[in-house]
């Protein structure tokens, strides 16, 4: 079928999202929460593109193309939304990032860096710290660093087949 990226003709199989056919023919959209080959939950909010004639900014992770849809991934409409969204993830993320393992290897220090962002916007919503679990010898769960995308859980669920973690008390 064909549809139209960012002005841009291409042709790409019937059951496609969005999100895949953009990455089909090289164009990036930003996600946090998608993790191929797992269902989807769409929670992050920073895939989101604009469709000619759909009332509202959509999830590009979750939303199949169809026959002359036109995509822009790019509006400003969609970066403004993008940047929001990473906004809000980082009202009750800490601000820990030089001395963090994941220091200059996060999607989302990467992400904040390529949507220009560099002070908070948005002050923290959850009053309670999140304590630190480190007493498994293989995993270090940090609750103060979830941007509640889902990944984990879905993986445990889905992949392992074990369904032995879960959001509780989040949302």
């Amino acid at each position: 079928m064909e549809i139209n990226i960012n002005n841009r003709p291409v042709q790409v199989a019937e059951g496609a999202t969005i999100l895949e056919a953009c990455r089909s023919v090289g164009i990036e959209v930003p996600t946090l929460c998608y993790l191929k080959d797992v269902s989807q939950n769409a929670s992050c909010g920073v895939c989101v593109v604009e469709v000619k004639g759909a009332k509202s900014l959509l999830r590009s992770c979750i939303t199949q193309v169809t026959e002359g849809m036109e995509i822009s991934t790019n509006s400003p409409r969609a970066m403004q939304a993008r940047k929001v969204n990473v906004e809000l993830l980082l009202a009750n993320h800490p601000q820990d990032c030089l001395i963090c393992d994941r220091n200059g290897n996060c999607e989302l220090q990467e992400l904040t860096h390529a949507l220009g962002i560099s002070a908070r916007r948005f002050v923290r919503t959850r009053k309670e710290l999140l304590v630190k679990d480190e007493t498994s010898l293989s995993l270090v769960r940090d609750p103060e660093k979830c941007i509640l995308c889902g990944r984990c859980v879905a993986v445990c669920s889905q992949m392992q087949g074990v369904k032995a973690i879960d959001f509780s008390g989040r949302g």
